[in-house]
């Protein structure tokens, strides 16, 4: 029994090349442009230029001339000069050396432009010691809240008699509890007179 061509069809008939239905023309010459090696492609890929994927990737790291359009001059943002970039880089590409992008960067965050800024007043609500100085007066009160109204609201704190936060004299500071002190921000100058009396009645030789 002989073996069927696999190049024919069941009636006998070529169906190989350009006597496939489907046949496109078949592989297609190319020259790389990288490297100039000839290689061969498939109709679908008509429009490849380079023989492999290291061609492709030294393409994208050529010089200008190399590669027509593939570079695109730019003026640094910080000190002006002048600086070849990608042009697939060109809207993140903004600064010609490392000392421009970090000075770019501290330009960015300055001031107002900075996430944490607060005003430019002062960089801390309460003065460097305050830790050291809350701990004392909460000692001094007994650690409990010394609002004789009190109906126990919580953790315990330091409160600033006349809201001055950098006033920490004795005859300023009370303890109180979260919830007293917040209740203390509703009516100040009142609050400020009923915490002084308290205090008076507490301590009288702070006075």
């Amino acid at each position: 029994m002989c073996e069927k061509d696999p190049k024919k069809n069941n009636a006998g008939i070529r169906v190989d090349g350009v006597n496939n239905p489907n046949w496109k023309g078949g592989l297609l010459s190319k020259v790389c442009q990288v490297c100039s090696k000839e290689y061969q492609v498939k109709q679908v890929h008509a429009g490849s230029r380079f023989c492999s994927m290291k061609c492709v990737g030294i393409s994208q790291r050529a010089p200008r001339g190399e590669r027509a359009g593939s570079w695109i001059d730019k003026d640094c943002k910080v000190c002006g000069s002048k600086m070849r970039v990608l042009i697939s880089q060109k809207a993140m590409r903004v600064c010609c050396s490392e000392a421009c992008s970090l000075q770019n960067k501290s330009d960015q965050s300055r001031g107002k432009k900075n996430i944490n800024w607060q005003g430019g007043v002062c960089k801390s609500k309460y003065t460097h010691n305050w830790a050291s100085v809350s701990r004392r007066i909460r000692k001094r009160d007994g650690g409990i809240c010394r609002n004789p109204k009190c109906e126990g609201g919580g953790k315990i704190s330091v409160h600033h008699i006349d809201y001055n936060t950098h006033n920490n004299s004795e005859n300023n500071l009370i303890t109180v509890c979260l919830a007293c002190n917040i209740s203390a921000n509703k009516d100040k100058d009142f609050h400020s007179r009923y915490y002084t009396d308290i205090l008076k009645m507490l301590h009288p030789t702070l006075f």
